[in-house]
């Protein structure tokens, strides 16, 4: 049975991002980009409190847990309009990318612009592009 860890390997702060890119076999770049999405739109303190519980609830992986193997989140040469984010994405999640961009567009529809500009620079900054 696949078990859900705090990662010791994948850590920022407490390896729960870590933790649940391992399980779910996905780049810890992409779960902490998605947690700050999440921290975007909920308000910084629910998610604060529910990162805490888990952090507390998760257990720690065992010292001698091999290095996990995970599908890595690139920056798109081929598949880019500005950065290549959702080429990049739509390639980690095995979807169209057109899909990516809509989802965008949607989500600049009902929050407004500034949240996801904010998100597409931060994710420009910390995901690497494809060599």
């Amino acid at each position: 049975m696949h078990k859900l860890f705090r990662s010791r390997q994948d850590r920022i702060v407490l390896g729960v991002c870590g933790g649940i890119a391992q399980y779910l076999e996905l780049d810890p770049t992409f779960v902490r980009i998605i947690t700050v999405i999440i921290w975007i739109f909920s308000g910084f303190v629910p998610l604060l409190i529910a990162y805490l519980v888990a952090g507390l609830i998760i257990p720690m992986e065992s010292r001698n847990a091999g290095r996990a193997e995970y599908k890595q989140l690139f920056r798109s040469r081929s598949d880019r309009k500005i950065a290549g984010i959702c080429g990049g994405l739509g390639k980690l999640l095995q979807v169209d990318s057109s899909l990516i961009r809509i989802l965008a567009v949607f989500l600049c529809i009902l929050t407004g612009i500034v949240p996801l500009v904010a998100i597409y620079i931060i994710g420009w900054a910390l995901i690497p592009e494809r060599h």
